[in-house]
């Protein structure tokens, strides 16, 4: 019941970059006109990103081993109130010391020790009513953030919670109603955990069908990897979320074990998931029974988003996280990877995949952004495979969205029906739930709807009548530049680096290196003081650029690269063609620059997509050296078949076809040393490879010494009006150095 999983990372706010090993950077001067610019622009109208901190959102122990049971309670109960204002504020330690009016209530987190979790461990056992249990605690007297993301503002704009705002009343027992059961009732019920009990198999935990001595049915989850620090923490941000929500179309909890392992014990039907009986018995699911499904499924997801008492998004609804109860009745179930998004947030940004290949939203799988959105696309893949009794994902890797939006957009909707169904299906309930999915699969998280929109009654068609301009712009969307999420997997979180498999085709592997193999020249770097190119041996191979849009192959290449990675195809450089051939290579080196003048033009280069245009026999891989490997690390490449440059971090072998996306900066704009990185040398055979340098604003635009007397954003009167010259002179006037965007309005000229 739980797919791809790994905790997010809190961002820090300021870093210090670690010089490259070359201490050069990848870049050509082309002679232009250049001026000074910083970093990275601040954009007016961006809602602001916050990582989010999961284990510590519930609690954190840090008792000593001799306290005795109270004292260990009320130190986790003081200790947890800290942790709920750290991860409220959601800044690191060093954030928090540097700025004035943060209370220094974050703490390094000190791992407890095994004899803390036995003490904690003896506690549950005990029952319900010897477990104090905090939850989420109210928000109460916070700020509404701002918007805006000039540096002024953001660094004060995280919230700070008074000790006052946290009282005894947002402490919360066990549900009575929880039973404790023994490891042995558990091992009975499951008959041993029996392979035969198996419904539900992820990264983290294991889901057996079971029967209780009373002959109740039950679901039991069992956390099955990590230490036990790590289950202990996962299985009290799960119970942190349960604790809170009570809805028919909400699986009940029943009870849970801690002996022998972290179990929850929930209320099963002989019905079992959704999953078994679309994948194994679709002859069971007739067509009134799946749109009773889906009406069930939107309306508990409706009450997670808005009518629960915390805004919980699930992060992972899937088929096999959907529960039937005896009635067909769908209970959303297994809250591992859920995540509480406060009021005052427009989102978490994350920065590993959490979730289930196939229901990932585009902006999830690529930028790490969490909210309500995140639910509604998953919905829409659900819908489908309601729809077409197709999964998600099929072995044969084939995406049941990609397969589906060609019959949309020609308005085949009957070819979408599951042919088990025949012609036994409501063709006016039919036609509601593919309006619904094709909105919610919606690729820009902007035009998909809410739960409160898309919850699947007759008065849809109020709803669909309002939003059937952004249909109709879906149906009528080019399929040249969709980006195929089956096809994506990360190779790395730190730094954030992800493989797209058949990015392009041959044809355009084979026609890009045509265009360049009449103007190869010795390849060049960029000297770090005076940013001026400068051959060197760091740096062996021949290369050359092609300009935007040279030819319709070309454009639909850059079409296709601002679809994948989100930015404008302005702010992106010329594709560079690159040649190595036997024992040349680029060692390890930054893409962000160390110099004032490269980046004058459209600030430090964000991101990286490095395409490979040829096989390479052995060696030319992409390594990164200072990679964090983590410790459940599942090898995406043969050790045997990798050079020994490549074992040297996490590294990427060169396939035809295939790009590598990978971040330069961090999600907080600060340049990421983890993304140093090199091209390893080529043993056999000969590489071709296309880079794409993004930039974090536009590289098209040219900025005059001083900066242009122009406004570079049609709004820049109104906000003039508004009083923004001032309120947020970052963004609209700037700085010498740093010109802004709205300098006419401001009268900075």
């Amino acid at each position: 019941m739980e797919g791809v999983r790994d905790s997010s990372e809190t961002l820090a706010s300021t870093t210090t970059s670690s010089p490259s090993p070359s201490d050069d950077v990848n870049v050509e001067n082309r002679g232009k006109q250049l001026t000074p610019l910083s970093t990275r622009r601040s954009r007016a109208g961006f809602s602001d990103s916050f990582s989010s901190h999961d284990e510590e959102q519930i609690a954190t122990f840090c008792a000593n081993k001799s306290e005795s049971d109270d004292d260990l309670l009320r130190n986790i109960e003081s200790e947890t109130l800290s942790s709920s204002v750290l991860s409220t504020s959601d800044t690191s330690s060093s954030e928090a010391n540097h700025h004035p009016h943060h209370r220094r209530h974050h703490h390094s987190h000190v791992g407890p020790t095994n004899g803390h979790w036995r003490v904690f461990h003896r506690l549950l056992k005990k029952g319900s009513s010897a477990m104090p249990f905090n939850t989420f605690s109210h928000l109460k007297g916070v700020p509404k953030l701002t918007r805006r993301k000039s540096k002024r503002i953001k660094d004060n704009m995280v919230p700070v919670l008074p000790a006052a705002a946290l009282d005894t009343d947002d402490l919360f027992l066990f549900k009575p109603s929880w039973k404790n059961y023994s490891l042995q009732d558990i091992q009975t019920a499951t008959n041993g955990y029996s392979p035969e009990n198996l419904i539900g198999e992820g990264g983290y935990a294991e889901v057996y069908k079971g029967e209780m001595a009373d002959g109740q049915i039950v679901a039991v989850k069992k956390l099955t990897r990590g230490s036990a620090e790590e289950m202990t923490m996962d299985y009290l941000s799960e119970l942190g979320i349960i604790v809170h929500v009570d809805h028919p179309n909400i699986a009940k909890l029943i009870g849970y074990c801690v002996e022998g392992g972290m179990h929850l014990v929930l209320e099963l039907s002989p019905n079992g998931s959704l999953a078994s009986l679309l994948y194994e018995a679709k002859d069971k699911l007739s067509w009134s029974i799946r749109y009773k499904v889906a009406m069930g499924t939107a309306e508990g997801l409706y009450y997670l988003h808005e009518g629960c008492q915390r805004r919980i998004i699930h992060k992972d609804i899937k088929a096999s996280n959907i529960l039937l109860t005896e009635n067909f009745e769908a209970q959303i179930s297994d809250f591992g990877l859920a995540k509480w998004l406060p009021d005052q947030w427009t989102h978490h940004t994350v920065s590993k995949v959490e979730g289930t290949f196939g229901y990932l939203p585009p902006e999830f799988f690529m930028h790490g952004i969490v909210d309500e959105k995140t639910d509604v696309y998953a919905f829409g893949v659900l819908l489908l495979e309601l729809i077409t009794g197709k999964q998600a994902i099929d072995s044969a890797q084939h995406s049941v969205v990609m397969w589906a939006k060609p019959l949309i957009k020609e308005n085949k909707i009957k070819e979408l029906v599951d042919p088990i169904l025949g012609d036994d299906y409501d063709l006016e309930e039919l036609d509601r739930l593919v309006s619904i999915a094709s909105l919610c699969i919606h690729q820009t998280s902007m035009n998909r709807p809410h739960m409160s929109q898309a919850r699947i009654t007759k008065t849809f068609t109020l709803f669909f009548s309002k939003t059937i301009f952004f249909f109709s712009v879906f149906l009528q969307s080019s399929t040249s530049a969709i980006v195929n999420p089956s096809k994506v997997k990360q190779v790395s979180s730190k730094p954030r680096a992800f493989v797209y498999e058949g990015f392009l085709t041959e044809l355009e592997c084979d026609h890009i290196v045509s265009l360049a193999k009449a103007s190869l020249k010795r390849s060049a770097v960029a000297d770090n003081d005076s940013g001026e190119s400068k051959l060197s041996e760091v740096r062996t191979s021949s290369g050359t650029f092609i300009p935007k849009a040279k030819d319709p192959i070309v454009a639909g290449i850059e079409d296709k690269i601002s679809t994948w990675t989100f930015f404008p195809k302005e702010n992106g450089e010329d594709i560079q063609v690159l040649r190595y051939e036997h024992g040349q290579k680029y060692d390890a080196h930054f893409d962000y620059f160390h110099d004032k003048v490269n980046i004058v033009r459209g600030g430090h280069r964000i991101a990286t997509v490095l395409m490979y245009l040829s096989n390479v026999t052995r060696g030319g891989e992409t390594v990164f050296p200072n990679a964090e490997i983590p410790s459940r690390r599942v090898l995406s490449e043969n050790q045997e078949d990798l050079s020994d440059c490549a074992k040297k971090g996490i590294a990427v072998k060169p396939r035809k076809g295939d790009a590598l996306l990978f971040f330069n900066l961090r999600p907080d704009a600060i340049p990421d040393p983890l993304s140093l990185h090199g091209g390893c040398p080529v043993i056999e055979g000969e590489k071709w490879s296309a880079t794409k340098w993004i930039h974090v604003d536009s590289f098209d635009r040219i900025v005059a010494p001083g900066g242009n007397c122009t406004d570079m954003n049609e709004s820049c009167e109104r906000w003039a009006v508004l009083g923004e010259c001032t309120k947020n002179p970052e963004y609209m006037v700037g700085s010498a150095e740093l010109p802004g965007y709205c300098r006419r309005s401001c009268k900075a000229c």
